[in-house]
């Protein structure tokens, strides 16, 4: 059973929405929980979409965003554990004493933005043997922007003829 939905990709800086785009859903393609957008070329970009919230709230999760923070704030590659121990207290500060996450959450996630062509990665020796370096490719906005870039084209493409 299909149904209609519309997507509001706005822009902060103007009143009204940039772009409108009426879809219908498809197997596969759509879901009511989200928004899966997968690209044929290039690294794969696979994402989730909230449209009840604004900004990268829209695409990721709470620990996820004070982990961009923290590899954003360094002016140099940083390695998981530096993001791991970041993120905990960011998390701490924003929701209390009883939040964490796991080192591997961050590790699994860093390698996700690393798979999507959003952050780099340095290789380094040290202590243990090879140890990964992550670094951001593209700003917050340069996320958003190639996320709305995809999904309208994978939305026009899904639609076909309707």
């Amino acid at each position: 059973m299909a149904w209609a939905n519309i997507l509001l990709i706005t822009n902060p800086k103007s009143p009204g929405p940039v772009h409108t785009v009426a879809n219908i859903l498809r197997p596969g393609i759509l879901s009511r929980k989200g928004l899966s957008v997968r690209n044929a070329g290039g690294p794969t970009l696979k994402v989730k979409i909230d449209l009840s919230k604004h900004g990268l709230a829209m695409l990721y999760k709470p620990y996820e965003i004070v982990a961009w923070a923290a590899v954003r704030a360094s002016p140099e590659p940083v390695g998981s554990f530096h993001v791991y121990a970041r993120t905990n207290q960011g998390l701490k500060k924003l929701f209390g004493n009883e939040a964490s996450i796991s080192r591997a959450s961050i590790i699994f996630f860093l390698n996700r933005e690393v798979d999507k062509g959003f952050m780099g990665w340095n290789d380094a020796t040290g202590k243990g043997g090879h140890h990964r370096l992550y670094y951001p490719i593209l700003s917050e906005r340069q996320i958003l922007e190639r996320i709305k870039e995809k999904t309208c084209k994978k939305l026009s493409h899904a639609m076909g003829d309707y």
